[in-house]
């Protein structure tokens, strides 16, 4: 009954919800088709996506509203009630505690080759409440206008390589589409398989995989290479990186090697950047050879330490890297 309940507070917010239920499949709580001939739909209003940087984690492990006078008293209704049957409890407390906990546990070895697409933040077990709260609300948030909102019930829907994709629209947001049984969403087709991991918690094949993060010294420059996947400009609908070039440095957020090798416009824009450091073509492509092969060894390696460790954890991450040294080895056999 609790599901009936919030579908009828979400229309009373201007919203909707057609051919859906809320049950549990083979990932845990997800949103379900009633009758798979049809499309499935969810509409979120404006209103009810809000900034998640409103939304507080008490001291009895509950998320609650702040106090805000242009929130509705309906907005309010509906989120006290969602938070109260959907959102954040001590069974999530524990659900992060274990999976850092894991993380942790990790030898040495193996985490100080990860340290090459993780921020040393990673591995830390302990947290306070707007710590929990920022894990918690990072995987259940879409961001736009520089600022990230909550979103309410298209959160439960679960991960898919082949899922729908989230449609942002003046009034709200929404999904929708036809699904034998259980509605599935691509969470994002922006990052690669590590990333995926460090966001979601799970592992995901993604199609992509982004350079290791690297000082490299090539010629007599330096090539500093990042993994800040927010730090991004928008060429023909791609995706790029932010490159700044400074004296005899190039200072690059992150690098996709498949778009390096696989789409010109991407790999064009890199190249022009490069040449402001008075390398040629024929150097560049050299460079972007030796990269690649460079975060091979370097996946290698990462998969020979998780054979060592016997923990789910290392098992999930000896996956990622498995897929990802798949993915280079190809890289490696196609020509510019």
């Amino acid at each position: 009954m609790k599901n009936l309940k919030i579908l009828k507070l979400l229309k009373k917010n201007s919203g909707f919800a057609k051919n859906i239920n809320i049950s549990y499949g083979q990932y845990g709580r997800g949103i379900f088709v009633i009758n798979n001939k049809e499309k499935a739909q969810i509409f979120l209003p404006r209103t009810l996506l809000l900034d998640s940087s409103k939304i507080n984690l008490t001291d009895n492990y509950s998320l609650e509203l702040e106090n805000d006078d242009q929130i509705t008293k309906n907005t309010r209704e509906f989120y006290s009630y969602y938070f109260k049957n959907y959102g954040f409890n001590k069974n999530t407390v524990l659900e992060i505690d274990n999976f850092y906990n894991g993380i942790c546990s990790l030898s040495s070895s193996l985490k100080k080759h990860l340290l090459f697409y993780f921020n040393s933040s990673f591995f830390k077990s302990s947290f306070d409440r707007n710590e929990y709260k920022k894990i918690y609300l990072s995987s259940r948030q879409i961001s736009f206008n520089n600022k990230s909102f909550y979103m309410p019930i298209i959160e439960l829907i679960n991960h898919s390589l082949n899922g729908l994709t989230y449609n942002l629209l003046p009034k709200g947001l929404s999904v929708e589409g036809v699904f034998e049984n259980e509605v599935l969403a691509n969470y994002s087709r922006h990052v690669d398989s590590f990333e995926f991991f460090k966001n979601y918690n799970i592992v995901s094949k993604q199609t992509n995989v982004f350079s290791c993060k690297l000082e490299i010294k090539y010629i007599d420059k330096k090539i500093l290479i990042e993994r800040n996947f927010n730090e991004y400009n928008t060429i023909d609908n791609l995706n790029v990186p932010i490159i700044a070039i400074i004296n005899n440095t190039a200072f690059i957020t992150h690098l996709d090697l498949t778009k390096l090798k696989k789409n010109s416009i991407y790999r064009d824009y890199i190249s022009n950047k490069l040449k402001k450091l008075n390398l040629n073509q024929e150097s560049i492509f050299k460079f972007y050879n030796q990269l690649i092969e460079f975060n091979r060894i370097h996946l290698n390696k990462v998969y020979e330490e998780c054979k060592k460790d016997k923990s789910k954890i290392s098992f999930e991450i000896q996956n990622i890297t498995e897929h990802q040294i798949n993915i280079t080895n190809k890289l490696l056999k196609l020509v510019f």
